[in-house]
Parts: structure tokens; sequence; C-alpha cells
């Protein structure tokens, strides 16, 4: 069972909207959360079929704990293991072979997991660890391990990495650190 309120088969007022092809940008903002029953999901991707908004995206193959939020057009991939109480903005990417641990949250067009940005990097089975309770802002990207570098990157939990960080190939942080994007210039 799904259920949203970005379409016209479950909320009315969408519907309404969507018959008269009135632009909906013109009316309102609509910020759902989706729920899905994970007990009687089977995977069969008839909601994905009837989403008119391309938002939903149905991955058997990725492990999605309790209490998960998975935002609007947010992408997790087919390796990916998501802990409990984990919360994945809109747009977000979460891919790769990647453990994300429990209460983290992901914001808005976060990239998790994707390639490393290594020349040598020729699609090797590398991986991300992440821990529990850390915090990835707006644009914030976090890659897998390389081969040549042991394969993995691994990150504690309790951290902070504010937006537009960046968090390369192989590196291994430790807990409750926060990372900001500076720019230095002349004042």
């Amino acid at each position: 069972k799904h259920t949203c309120n970005c379409c016209g088969h479950y909320c009315w007022n969408v519907g309404i909207i969507r018959r008269r092809k009135i632009p909906r940008d013109q009316l309102m903002a609509v910020y759902f959360i989706r729920e899905t029953e994970l007990d009687e999901c089977i995977g069969c991707g008839t909601c994905q079929a009837a989403c008119p908004e391309g938002a939903i995206s149905a991955n058997g193959d990725a492990e999605i704990g309790e209490d998960v939020e998975i935002g609007p057009y947010a992408i997790v991939g087919p390796n990916v293991r998501v802990g409990t109480g984990t919360t994945i903005g809109a747009h977000a990417v979460v891919d790769g072979h990647t453990r994300i641990g429990e209460s983290c949250r992901i914001f808005p067009h976060a990239a998790v997991g994707l390639e490393p940005q290594d020349l040598k990097f020729k699609g090797e089975e590398t991986t991300l660890t992440v821990g529990d309770d850390n915090v990835f802002r707006e644009f914030c990207t976090v890659h897998r391990g390389t081969a040549d570098g042991g394969g993995a990157t691994r990150v504690g939990s309790g951290n902070l990495f504010m937006t537009y960080t960046h968090v390369a190939h192989d590196c291994v942080v430790g807990d409750r650190t926060i990372f900001l994007h500076l720019r230095l210039g002349r004042q």
C-alpha cells in the first residue's frame, strides 16, 4: 500500500487541479511524505506506474529499514542498505554498495555513495559505510572507495556535513566531526 498527496489517485484536490489543467506550481507547492507499508508491499511497481509525476522509484533490491522516509524524486540504488529512522530528502541520491546507519538525515540534492572521482576507477565493487546519527546537508557529496585506496570509504557516527562539503574516496571520518564548506577570499 502506498499513499501520497501529489496525484489524483489519493488526493482529491490535486486530482481536480490536474483535470482542469491548471499548472500546480501556480497554486501550491506540494511537499509530500510517501508512506509505504513495507509488510504489504510486494514490489509490483503499480505505484511507480501510476505516479503522474514520476516521483516514485521502486527497487526491490535495496534494503530499507523501518520508519525510513524517502522524499520525492529521491533515488535509492539496488545495493543500498538504509538503517531504521533515516530520512532521505527530495532529489537526493544514495547509490552503489552503500550502508547507511540508523537515524541519519540526508537532505535534498545530496549525493551519497556514487562513483569516486578518480581516473583510475574502472567500475570495481567498492563500498561506503556510514554510521548512525549523521547529517548530510544539501549538495553534500560522499564517494565510495577505490581499489587502489583499499576499496572503502568509512564515516563514523554523529557527524555533520554542511552544505557543499565533500568526502573523497577512501577517506576515513571518525565520530562527532563537523565538515564545512569554506570560501576564502579578499575581505
